[in-house]
């Protein structure tokens, strides 16, 4: 797969304020997207900055070339079991207002390892942005994760946490 580098980032930084401050996390997902390997990999709500550039994007708006219409909170999702080894969904999943767990098990039919970042305990009267912990995230998945990592200064803290749901414990 082929990530995205610092310089794609400053590209879209200057014509999009909304990426400022992002790249510390967007960095640490890359390395530990790398570190599994993947071969094919589907971003849920990329934006304009997909971290890969030869992903799947799926989003609920056509804001990238490679995106595929379609709303995470509608399943089934418009993929085959397992068609990509590895799912993306960074800063997305707080805003699925209760229904994350079906997003995530369809992130878990069509993905064989998932990566989700999100909000770390962020002090905010944004409900959707407010004090998630590993607790909120065990609520929204069912599962525990095989990786975490805290990234990013105290006052926007992101949490990027990796699940291996096909894995087989011997």
């Amino acid at each position: 797969m082929n990530p995205i580098t610092f310089e794609d980032y400053e590209r879209a930084l200057a014509k999009e304020k909304y990426f400022g401050r992002r790249w510390h996390y967007y960095e640490r997902a890359i390395q530990m997207a790398q570190s599994l390997n993947p071969e094919s990999v589907l971003e849920i709500g990329a934006y304009q900055l997909p971290l890969f550039h030869d992903s799947t994007v799926m989003d609920r708006r056509k804001n990238h070339p490679r995106t595929l219409v379609h709303d995470a909170l509608e399943s089934p999702w418009p993929f085959t079991d397992r068609q990509f080894n590895l799912g993306l969904a960074l800063q997305v999943f707080e805003h699925f207002e209760g229904r994350q767990r079906e997003a995530f098990n369809e992130m878990c039919r069509v993905c064989d390892k998932v990566i989700l970042s999100y909000p770390w305990r962020w002090r905010s009267n944004d409900k959707s942005h407010a004090d998630i912990d590993f607790e909120d995230l065990q609520k929204w998945t069912g599962q525990h994760f095989t990786e975490a990592q805290i990234v990013g200064p105290p006052e926007c803290r992101r949490a990027i946490c990796v699940f291996e749901p096909h894995m087989r414990i011997t």
